[in-house]
């Protein structure tokens, strides 16, 4: 992962994992209007968390500039995603060695108890999976998703090796495909579009799309970043 630049001025940050996660953050708080509050900054996946939270820490300005920090990471299958940012967050107080120490927050979705506050939103919440099953429920209405579960109908018995982590990813690239070929859906300049980052930014990504139920966590979870 390239360094990032975290700017000690910023008082809300929100973490997110990678790039696709990044720009549906930045497009959500733009629906929102909450954009210019929130400083959505990617920690390039799981098992660099740990290093970018030491990274946070070791800003001789912390914890002045700080208000509040959101961590968001995939649920993922057969691991505890919350108790492995907990880690994260108590390796980076370890090693940090100073009196200053991220506050540990009591539950996913609850804030810490001092301030600066920390908070965790694994997705989807309270089950197993990633952003992209939290979107693909989203869109289970639309009326091409018949079509991207028979693809996969069809796959599955004849794969012995599957992940459920790219197949997540994958079963939102084969619905983005369906959509690319239809003129009405979309414009040329989505012709080769196929994943999370440039779904959201699509012609048939209505603004009303965003205030689908499963995406009420996530929304109460951004709002909560800002509170006093």
């Amino acid at each position: 992962m390239k360094n990032i630049y975290v700017d000690p001025s910023w008082g809300h940050l929100l973490l997110v994992e990678g790039s696709d996660d990044e720009i549906f953050f930045k497009k959500f708080t733009q629906h929102l209007k909450i954009d210019a509050d929130i400083h959505i900054v990617q920690y390039g996946g799981k098992t660099k968390l740990r290093s970018f939270l030491l990274t946070i820490l070791n800003d001789t300005d912390y914890p002045r500039n700080r208000k509040h920090i959101g961590i968001v990471r995939d649920s993922d299958r057969n691991t505890n995603a919350f108790d492995s940012v907990l880690s994260a967050l108590e390796y980076a107080n370890k090693n940090r060695g100073t009196d200053h120490k991220f506050s540990i927050p009591p539950a996913a979705q609850t804030r810490s108890v001092e301030s600066p506050y920390v908070s965790v939103l694994t997705l989807p919440p309270d089950e197993q999976g990633t952003l992209e099953d939290v979107v693909m429920d989203a869109l289970k209405a639309d009326p091409i998703m018949p079509c991207v579960e028979s693809y996969f109908d069809c796959l599955t018995p004849l794969m012995t090796n599957i992940s459920e982590e790219r197949k997540s990813k994958s079963r939102l690239s084969v619905f983005v495909s369906g959509k690319v070929i239809d003129m009405d859906e979309t414009s040329n300049r989505d012709s080769k579009r196929k994943f999370l980052r440039e779904a959201v930014a699509m012609n048939w990504w209505k603004p009303e799309l965003w205030r689908h139920s499963k995406f009420k966590p996530i929304e109460d979870f951004l709002r909560q970043l800002l509170k006093p």
